[in-house]
C-alpha cells in the first residue's frame, strides 16, 4: 500500500510573480468591464428629449367653432283659433312648396263654429239696437230738460220785470206826493232859481233811470251776460245819481222850510219816509229779481253740461265688426274645404298643433322662407373676438358631410346681450347651400406679422410667474463631457394655440429648445437627444 504525501510542495519564486501579474491583469480587465457596464446602465436611465429650433416666422390663428344654420325669415301660418284639427300633412324639417297642404280642419266643427258666430252676430245686432234706442231716449230727455230750464228762465224774467215795475211805480207815487206837498207849500216861489234847477235835475235823472231800466230789460231778453251786467251797472249809477239829486233837492227844501217855517214838519217827514221806504223796497225787489234770474240761468247751464262719456255703443259696434270679420273667415275656410295651404316655399321648422286638438291663436306652423336665403350663427369667446372681424373670409363645413362651402365672409360680430363673455358671429348664406337647422363648423384663419424668434408652445415652462425654456447644453463632468438641460428665461410677445413669439432680447435665435421628454426634467439634469422635431 502506497502512503499519501501530506506535506506541501514548495513552489519556486519565479512562479509566484507570474501568478501575481496574471491576477492583476485579470482584476484590471474586470474593473474596465464593470465601469463600462455601470456607464451603460447610467445611460439607459437618462431621459430622452425632443427638441425644435427657434425660427423666424409669423403666428397663425385658427378659429374653429360650431354653429347652426338658421332661416332669415319665418313665415307664420295662422288661422281662426279654436277649430278642431283633423289631419296634419307635414312634419318638422320637411320641405314644402307654395300651395302645398299643411293641415286640414274638421268640417263638422267648422260648420258648428259658423252657426255659433251667426248667433253671436244676431245678439250683437239686437244689443246695438237697444243701445241706440236708449241713447236716443236719453238725448230727448236732456233736450226736454234744456227747454224747460229755458222756459223757467223766461217766466222768471217776466215776473222779475213786473215786480220791479210795480216797485218803481210805488216809488214814483211817493215821490210825486212829496213833490205836490212841496209845491203846495212854497212851489209858487217862481223867483227861486235854485229850486227850479234842483227840480229839473230830479226830472232828468228820473228819466235816466227809466231809460236804464228799459235798456236792462232789453238786454235780459236776448243780450249776452256782459251786456246785461253793463245795463245793470248803468241803472245802478242812474239810480244813485237820482238819489243824490233827490237828496240835494230834499235838503234844499228842508232849508226853505226852516227859513219860512210854514210847512208842517210831521207831514213832510212822513212823506219823506214814504219815499225812502219805497226806494228801499224798489232796491230789494231789484236784488231779488236779479238773484232769481241768476238761479234760473244756472239751471240752464246745468242742463247744457256735457254728459258722462259712454263708449259702450261704439265698443259694441267694434265687437260686431270683429264678429262679422271672423264669420267671413270661417266661411272662407269652409269654402276651401278646411285645407290650410303653404304660402311660401320653405322648410317646416315648428308645428304647434296636433290632430284632434284645436287651432291656436297665433303661429300654428312656422315655415322658414327659403326665398330669402339663410344665415349661419355661432358664438365665440372674448379672446377669439380679437381675431374675428366683419368681412373675414370663412370656411363652412356641414357636420357629417365632406361638403365645404367657400367664398363666404363674416357679416356681423355683435356682443351677446345675455353673456358679456360671448360674441355672436353671423355669416349670410344667400344661395341656401346649407340645410336649415344643420350643425356647421366655421373656420377662420389669421396670420400675424413676422417675428424673429418663434418657438413651439410646448417649449414654454413657468416658475413663479416667470416663463422659461430648457435648452440642451454640453458640460464637462467627472464622467466626461455630458449633455444637460439649461434654463433660459424668455419674454413672450404673442402666442397662438401652437406657437409663441419670443422677444428679440433673448439669446435663442438659431438654437434648439426642448419641447418634450420621456419623464420630467429640470435644469442640470442629464439628457439624451432624440431626432429634432421638424419645424
Amino acid at each position: 500500500m502506497k502512503l499519501l504525501n501530506f506535506w506541501p510542495v514548495r513552489e519556486k519564486p519565479h512562479n509566484i510573480r507570474a501568478r501575481a501579474v496574471k491576477w492583476l491583469i485579470l482584476f484590471g480587465i474586470w474593473m474596465i468591464i464593470l465601469t463600462l457596464l455601470s456607464r451603460a446602465a447610467s445611460n439607459m436611465t437618462i431621459p430622452q428629449v425632443e427638441t425644435a429650433s427657434a425660427v423666424r416666422n409669423a403666428l397663425e390663428y385658427t378659429i374653429s367653432v360650431s354653429g347652426e344654420v338658421k332661416e332669415n325669415q319665418i313665415y307664420a301660418v295662422t288661422t281662426v283659433p279654436g277649430i278642431r284639427v283633423k289631419q296634419i300633412a307635414v312634419s318638422e324639417g320637411e320641405t314644402v312648396k307654395s300651395t302645398d297642404p299643411l293641415f286640414a280642419l274638421d268640417m263638422d266643427d267648422l260648420q258648428e263654429q259658423i252657426r255659433m258666430k251667426k248667433r253671436e252676430l244676431k245678439k250683437a245686432d239686437l244689443s246695438i239696437q237697444d243701445m241706440e234706442e236708449r241713447r236716443a231716449l236719453e238725448e230727448q230727455e236732456v233736450l226736454t230738460a234744456q227747454n224747460r230750464a229755458q222756459e223757467d228762465y223766461n217766466r222768471t224774467a217776466q215776473s222779475a220785470d213786473a215786480s220791479k215795475q210795480q216797485a218803481y211805480e210805488a216809488l214814483q207815487q211817493a215821490q210825486n206826493r212829496l213833490s205836490e206837498f212841496e209845491q203846495s207849500s212854497f212851489g209858487k216861489d217862481t223867483n227861486d232859481a235854485v229850486m227850479q234847477n234842483l227840480k229839473q235835475q230830479c226830472k232828468d235823472r228820473k228819466a235816466a233811470v227809466g231809460q236804464a231800466e228799459k235798456k236792462l230789460k232789453e238786454a235780459k231778453k236776448g243780450g249776452e251776460e256782459k251786456e246785461i251786467e253793463a245795463a245793470a251797472k248803468e241803472l245802478k249809477n242812474a239810480e244813485k245819481e237820482l238819489k243824490e239829486a233827490q237828496e240835494a233837492y230834499s235838503q234844499y227844501q228842508t232849508d226853505r222850510e226852516a227859513e219860512k217855517n210854514q210847512v208842517s214838519s210831521q207831514e213832510r217827514q212822513a212823506l219823506e219816509d214814504a219815499c225812502r221806504q219805497a226806494e228801499i223796497a224798489y232796491q230789494e225787489v231789484a236784488s231779488n229779481c236779479e238773484k232769481s234770474l241768476e238761479d234760473a240761468k244756472r239751471l240752464i247751464d246745468d242742463s247744457m253740461k256735457p254728459q258722462v262719456s259712454d263708449s259702450s255703443l261704439q265698443i259694441a259696434k267694434i265687437d260686431r265688426t270683429s264678429l262679422k270679420s271672423e264669420l267671413e273667415k270661417l266661411k272662407e275656410l269652409y269654402k276651401g274645404g278646411g285645407i290650410i295651404l303653404a304660402a311660401v316655399d320653405g322648410v317646416v321648422t315648428e308645428i304647434h298643433i296636433e290632430a284632434g286638438n284645436d287651432t291656436i291663436d297665433g303661429k300654428n306652423i312656422a315655415i322658414a322662407d327659403t326665398s330669402t336665403g339663410s344665415r349661419f350663427q355661432a358664438q365665440i369667446t372674448k379672446e377669439q373676438k380679437k381675431y374675428v372681424s366683419k368681412g373675414d373670409p370663412v370656411l363652412l363645413e356641414q357636420d357629417g358631410t365632406a361638403d365645404v362651402v367657400k367664398g363666404m365672409t363674416v357679416d356681423s360680430v355683435k356682443a351677446d346681450k345675455e353673456n358679456q363673455e360671448l360674441w355672436n358671429v353671423t355669416v349670410m348664406i344667400p344661395d341656401n347651400s346649407l340645410e336649415i337647422g344643420s350643425t356647421v363648423e366655421m373656420k377662420i384663419q389669421k396670420k400675424t406679422k413676422e417675428y424673429s424668434c418663434v418657438l413651439p408652445i410646448e417649449s414654454l415652462r413657468s416658475e413663479e410667474d416667470q416663463l422659461f425654456v430648457l435648452v440642451p447644453e454640453n458640460r464637462d463632468t467627472v464622467l466626461g463631457n455630458e449633455l444637460v438641460a439649461s434654463k433660459v428665461y424668455v419674454e413672450v410677445l404673442e402666442k397662438s394655440d401652437r406657437l409663441a413669439a419670443i422677444s428679440d432680447s433673448t439669446s435663442l435665435s438659431g438654437r434648439s429648445v426642448i419641447i418634450s421628454s420621456e419623464k420630467p426634467i429640470k435644469e442640470g439634469d442629464r439628457i439624451c437627444l432624440k431626432e429634432e422635431a421638424p419645424e
